[in-house]
């Protein structure tokens, strides 16, 4: 919403920050960067990680990224890489699978990166049995 006074014939009114340009601020053309906009911190994306209720080693786990989100408008998550705390290869897949050889405790983690290059990386422990 634009706070702007119009005239008869659609032409915006004279005296409103909104439809004057201002130093530091131009209207609703969107030009220029508006005062305080020091106080704006970018966002990145959230990861998330969906892990099987149950992992046996020696048998493929699937895992998912899909649930992971992007909060700019016309933002999304392009790419995944997948770290699965056993050494093994990691992965690029959103819903990749995993086969673990051994029983433990291991720490899965998650990397996002959304449509602006903005990362952020998640973890979760996971029991192999």
């Amino acid at each position: 919403m634009v706070d702007c006074a119009w005239d008869a014939n659609g032409n915006p009114g004279l005296g409103t920050r909104g439809c004057d340009a201002a130093t530091g601020y131009d209207g609703p053309s969107g030009v220029g960067t508006p005062r305080g906009l020091s106080a704006f911190k970018a966002l990145n994306p959230t990861g998330r990680i969906t892990a099987p209720s149950s992992i046996t080693h020696r048998r493929a786990a699937h895992f998912s990224g899909r649930s992971s989100t992007d909060p700019f408008p016309g933002g999304a998550i392009t790419h995944y890489r997948w770290y699965w705390g056993d050494g093994g290869a990691s992965s690029t897949s959103s819903t990749p699978s995993h086969t673990y050889a051994r029983k433990g405790t291991y720490t899965v983690r998650l990397t996002v990166s959304d449509t602006y290059g903005r990362t952020t990386t998640v973890s979760r422990r996971v029991g192999v049995r």
